[in-house]
């Protein structure tokens, strides 16, 4: 894997963490939003990553 897909795969990962907690904050279930953020953040990853 390149350097370059390395950095944008951690930026996905990142950006999908923050936007289930973001989810989760807003229906009152942070823990649940986080877990789905972790979850979808994995699988973007793995998807950048292979490109």
């Amino acid at each position: 894997m390149s350097e370059e897909k390395k950095d944008i795969s951690g930026y996905v990962f990142v950006g999908c963490i923050l936007i289930g907690v973001a989810i989760g904050m807003y229906l009152d279930k942070v823990a649940m939003g986080s877990v789905l953020g972790v979850g979808v953040g994995f699988i973007a990853k793995y998807l950048v990553a292979k490109k």
